[in-house]
């Protein structure tokens, strides 16, 4: 239900961004501000904003996310899937569904 925030230096769980059912990993943007986390079951990519450690919003994606990753620009997530053969591919600006990848 949620992502773990991890102090590095010690090694512990500080807090908890909640509002994330079956987040699966997370994506981090080069300057740590945004973050990317596919919702396994429930079929959604979930946009965080890492400064508030809120859920900004979540969009539908193709079948059962799994991983995501962010092309080296950061104008880009590519979305796995576990069920389907198909990346989909996602504007980080716009927060919108591109296309699929097969």
């Amino acid at each position: 239900g949620g992502v773990n925030v991890v102090a590095t230096a010690t090694h512990t769980i500080t807090r908890v961004i909640t509002g994330l059912q079956d987040a699966r990993n997370i994506a981090v943007s080069a300057d740590g501000r945004w973050g990317y986390a596919p919702l396994g079951s429930t079929d959604r990519l979930a946009f965080l904003d890492l400064q508030t450690e809120t859920v900004i919003t979540t969009i539908p994606v193709a079948d059962y996310p799994n991983l995501v990753t962010l092309s080296p620009d950061g104008t880009r997530l590519f979305v796995g899937h576990v069920m389907l053969p198909i990346v989909t591919v996602v504007d980080t600006a716009t927060r919108a569904v591109l296309g699929e990848i097969t």
